[in-house]
């Protein structure tokens, strides 16, 4: 593996233009690496909402990379339901706001999951945790499965 701090001081010097080109290919390069097992193909009409949930969640970590975690709520969701807090480090909210989520349902041939994603701050993950923020009506972190960066996507 690189040098990440040397990589990171190479990277620093660039001026704006070959900043975001670079970042660019590189988001472009890992949209390619990633999809089930790196093959980049769809899954399969007969997939399990939770094996749906980690495709869906791998593809939503390659794509962004201020993505730092993935948590999977399934609890009391409807089997056709996948609800995705996604934790981002670079969002720009107030830490006290309502939690929405938005529908990211992929548009897959003869898949019926709808997505639904509520992107969120370190820090309401925090506040949600301590139990001092609400999650939208009916979540619940019960059963949650994170699918970070770091952690083995079952």
């Amino acid at each position: 593996m690189a040098d990440t701090q040397k990589l990171a001081r190479e990277l620093a010097n660039l001026d704006d233009v070959d900043w975001f080109a670079v970042l660019t290919e590189a988001q472009a390069q890992r949209r390619d690496k990633f999809g089930p097992d790196g093959s980049g193909e769809e899954p399969h009409a007969a997939i399990s909402r939770d094996d749906f949930a980690t495709w869906m969640a791998q593809r939503h970590l390659a794509s962004d990379p201020d993505i730092r975690e993935v948590i999977y709520l399934p609890f009391n969701a409807p089997q056709n339901v996948v609800r995705f807090l996604e934790i981002n480090v670079l969002l720009n909210i107030s830490d006290e706001g309502k939690i929405e989520p938005v529908d990211f349902s992929p548009d897959i041939n003869q898949l019926n999951f709808q997505v639904l994603v509520a992107d969120i701050t370190p820090t309401q993950w925090e506040r949600i945790e301590a139990k001092q923020l609400s999650l939208p009506s009916g979540w619940d972190l019960r059963d949650c499965r994170m699918l970070g960066r770091d952690s083995k996507h079952e």
